[in-house]
């Protein structure tokens, strides 16, 4: 069995540029609503934007804003400063 984590994000076309850094992922799917982020044949995240037609469970909740009580904890071997 395989987990594939799928965040909601304001910018799809912003965000995976952080995670691919962090994550040493490559785009496997890009575009301004949809991407996944895989590490040679492995699919590793799926950036989905706020507007989830397909998927009105996940649309971030009003109150909350986005990321609102999920944590996510990534072990990379490396990390810079920012």
């Amino acid at each position: 069995m395989k987990c594939y984590p799928m965040l909601v994000v304001r910018s799809v076309s912003a965000s995976p540029a952080w995670y691919q850094e962090l994550l040493g992922a490559s785009s496997a799917h890009g575009g301004d609503e949809f991407e996944m982020l895989a590490s040679r044949d492995d699919l590793l995240l799926i950036l989905h934007h706020t507007e989830l037609k397909e998927h009105p469970a996940l649309s971030l909740p009003e109150a909350g804003g986005a990321g609102s009580r999920v944590l996510l904890y990534f072990s990379v071997d490396d990390v810079a400063p920012v």
